[in-house]
């Protein structure tokens, strides 16, 4: 099962969520910025139907977002350090092929 971090106080990206995923064996980090708050506490095991958290990216409260989107990031989780946020960051593609293109929309 999936780990989840969160933190928040940050100007750019408002709350953050980090969930943590083995895939064959390998370790992946998500993560989801500009969240308006949190669904999850920290170390909480998710599933695939398990809200994380509320869309945000309200300028007045996340200096980095104009319009309420969510930002994800995957990371290769043997190279990735809380303290660098960008360290092992990759191509969700490589992972995930059928991800959509850019700008696309998702709906419930």
């Amino acid at each position: 099962s999936p780990n989840t971090y969160r933190e928040n106080g940050r100007n750019c990206g408002n709350w953050i969520v980090y969930v943590q995923h083995n895939i064959n064996g390998h370790i992946y980090i998500t993560s989801y910025w500009h969240l308006a708050s949190p669904s999850v506490s920290n170390g909480q095991n998710v599933n695939p139907n398990t809200p994380i958290g509320k869309m945000g990216g309200l300028h007045s409260v996340d200096e980095c977002a104009y319009g309420v989107h969510v930002h994800l990031n995957l990371f290769d989780g043997n190279s990735w350090n809380i303290r660098w946020p960008n360290s092992g960051r990759i191509n969700p593609r490589i992972v995930m092929p059928q991800m959509p293109s850019q700008g696309v929309y998702f709906t419930r």
